[in-house]
């Protein structure tokens, strides 16, 4: 068994020396073009794959006939094209991931506007089966946030009444609503 620290054999020397060599090429050519920096490094990927695929292992190949396969236009364009479609397919399904999550999201939106619209419901049915006068006080205390004093004259009750009245009514609203409120009370 050779070991790690051996040099490569010739046959992988000789592969790396043709692959280097097809990449060098197609390069230059690329280059007496006029293709750009981008452009050029794309085509000399492509043809290193490809010569990698088309032969594997055995690598006896002419070096120059297929660099001037590449410089034919059409060929060129082939490649390029080739390159820029699979660039345009990742932005298309990027495209349509974005919009599947845009419409998850609006579906989610649809569910907790629903899920508020019950909540909502709730409340006003619990506060509906209350004794007007702990609803008002409720109402007047949590959403128009007067004060003790000024419920106190509206309704005629003593502070010890309405501080009765309020929280009673807070407790009847947690307990019916026990079930969206979960552990936080």
């Amino acid at each position: 068994m050779p070991g790690d620290n051996e040099p490569p054999r010739d046959s992988e020397r000789d592969r790396e020396t043709v692959l280097l060599k097809v990449a060098r090429q197609v390069d230059e050519t690329a280059a007496k073009m006029g293709l750009q920096l981008a452009d050029r490094e794309d085509l000399r990927q492509e043809a290193v794959l490809r010569q990698l695929e088309k032969y594997g292992d055995r690598l006896s190949m002419d070096c120059d006939g297929f660099a001037k396969g590449i410089t034919s236009k059409k060929a060129r364009h082939r490649i390029l094209d080739f390159i820029r479609d699979e660039q345009r397919l990742e932005a298309r399904q990027d495209a349509f991931e974005t919009a599947r999550a845009a419409a998850a999201a609006q579906r989610d939106a649809k569910e907790v506007a629903s899920d508020v619209k019950a909540l909502a419901e709730l409340a006003g049915d619990v506060l509906n089966q209350m004794l007007p006068r702990r609803r008002i006080a409720y109402l007047r205390r949590r959403f128009d946030g007067a004060s003790h004093k000024v419920i106190r004259a509206e309704l005629g009750v003593s502070s010890k009444q309405l501080d009765t009245d309020l929280q009673r009514a807070s407790q009847k609203l947690c307990k019916a609503l026990a079930d969206y409120l979960g552990a936080e009370r």
